[in-house]
């Protein structure tokens, strides 16, 4: 899981586990953090993205 920039978006880009790719067809999921400040990005836990 990595944080990364696209355009002026901060994302969480978080790779897919081969054993749910018949399920999910991309090898990544990128989830938008929708700020442009990282310093104000959700980066704490249960914030970004939901735990499996």
């Amino acid at each position: 899981m990595s944080v990364m920039k696209r355009g002026n978006q901060w994302c969480l880009r978080r790779r897919v586990p081969v054993e749910f790719r018949s399920v999910e067809s991309r090898a990544e999921i990128w989830i938008s953090l929708q700020t442009d400040c990282l310093t104000s990005a959700p980066m704490g836990p249960n914030r970004a993205i939901p735990a499996p």
